[in-house]
């Protein structure tokens, strides 16, 4: 397969077939991106675009920028379609508001009981499911040749119901009417596999292969896994209501990464851990927190599990300062660099220090 913006893309393909085999071959899989002109850099449009908004205006940004941008080792051209983080709740009937700035957007929660709310997908034209089809659609038809449409940031299971009911209202609900909890998060569960399907083949993923928010690329069926609000309940609720939910979806996949956010998350990594499905984890601390390499008993001990790493936080320096502390299979750098010379000059390091 050939794409435009990504002219190596078979030398990159051998290396993420590697990663996903949990082998190395000359050395860690680098995702490097770096203006080709210095001098004049195209800034990275915002991934978000408005359900029902001008969608071939935000597929013309992404290309002005991918165009100008040097795609290095391992590296994809990836067109996110993502209406925002509540997008999920937001294929269920929920309201989308958006920032002024467009860089975000929110749901006004609907769902007052549990019981007497049926969630379905709304399929009716011009609803935000719909668009959402609509716009994967129209991406995969431009980007035929030239980039990757990207599966979706989906924030299902306890994050999706928190879109839907509110995040005080669904701790209290989690604690006071558990069942209740349950009956709703096993309607939301069941629709992970129909959105899921009609985005891959929306997307012409069966033919390209399969790239996500986090800029990977898989030839068979891939998508990261979250729950964010598991920060929000402890072990005890999320062997009920988290872990079963997380590894149903992974399940349904030939390959996951499980992005983990926060040191509050932490009680579940073990349980995390012990999904086998997961392939590697997105650790991310936090604002405020020290960067990832100054967790590196959390690192060894996620390898020690037989998963893989996706550091997205490390500079140049940093890679030369602690690569040698992790093992190479699994490890993903995840980085953005001045230019062209010093994306070549960081895979050539790693080369010659793996």
């Amino acid at each position: 397969m050939e794409l435009l913006y990504k002219p190596d893309f078979e030398q990159a393909r051998a290396y993420w077939r590697a990663f996903w085999d949990h082998a190395v071959l000359d050395r860690p899989v680098a995702i490097i991106t770096a203006p080709k002109d210095p001098a004049h850099p195209v800034k990275r449009p915002s991934i978000l675009t408005r359900a029902g908004g001008d969608y071939q205006a935000a597929l013309d940004r992404y290309e002005e920028w991918a165009a100008a941008t040097y795609f290095a080792g391992e590296a994809m051209p990836i067109m996110n379609c993502w209406f925002g983080p509540d997008q999920f709740a937001a294929f269920l009937g929920a309201e989308l508001t958006y920032a002024e700035e467009d860089e975000t957007s929110w749901t006004t929660p609907y769902v007052t009981d549990w019981r007497a709310a049926e969630l379905k997908l709304d399929e009716s034209p011009g609803s935000v499911w719909s668009e959402l089809l609509r716009f994967v659609r129209l991406a995969a038809e431009q980007g035929e040749g030239k980039y990757l449409v990207a599966t979706l940031d989906m924030h299902t299971n306890l994050d999706g119901l928190r879109g839907l009911r509110g995040t005080q209202e669904l701790i209290l609900d989690v604690m006071q009417r558990p069942d209740d909890v349950e009956h709703a998060l096993n309607q939301a569960r069941a629709l992970y596999a129909p959105v899921y399907d009609a985005v891959f083949d929306a997307g012409r993923m069966a033919q390209r292969g399969c790239a996500s928010w986090l800029p990977a690329y898989c030839e068979q069926r891939f998508a990261v896994v979250e729950c964010d609000v598991a920060c929000l309940f402890g072990p005890r609720h999320g062997r009920r209501f988290i872990i079963p939910a997380i590894a149903e979806e992974a399940a349904h996949l030939a390959h996951s990464i499980y992005h983990f956010d926060g040191p509050q998350a932490l009680q579940h990594m073990d349980d995390v851990l012990a999904v086998s499905e997961f392939d590697a984890i997105q650790w991310v601390p936090g604002d405020g927190q020290p960067k990832t390499f100054e967790w590196m008993d959390l690192l060894h001990k996620i390898q020690a599990a037989g998963k893989g790493l996706w550091l997205y936080d490390w500079t140049i320096d940093d890679i030369h300062r602690h690569y040698h502390g992790l093992r190479p299979e699994g490890v993903v750098f995840h980085i953005d660099v001045a230019s062209p010379q010093e994306a070549d000059d960081l895979l050539a390091w790693l080369k010659r220090n793996t």
